[in-house]
């Protein structure tokens, strides 16, 4: 990943999975079930990076109490 990518506000579905450390079906799951936003441009699917960091921070937390 280049560092104009790592900065962009948009990840691709497989970054998104591969920062989280879970597969694309486990993501598209939860994206369905409400857990995590996505944003539609024409036929793709994108995460906020925003929210993706936002997601897994919470998870950290609610791991350690």
């Amino acid at each position: 990943m280049t560092s104009t990518q790592s900065n962009h506000p948009l990840m691709t579905l497989e970054e998104a999975a591969q920062t989280l450390r879970v597969s694309t079906n486990t993501l598209n799951n939860w994206m369905s079930q409400g857990k995590i936003g996505r944003v539609k441009i024409g036929r793709k699917t994108f995460l906020e990076r925003k929210a993706v960091e936002e997601f897994l921070e919470i998870a950290i937390n609610v791991s350690r109490s």
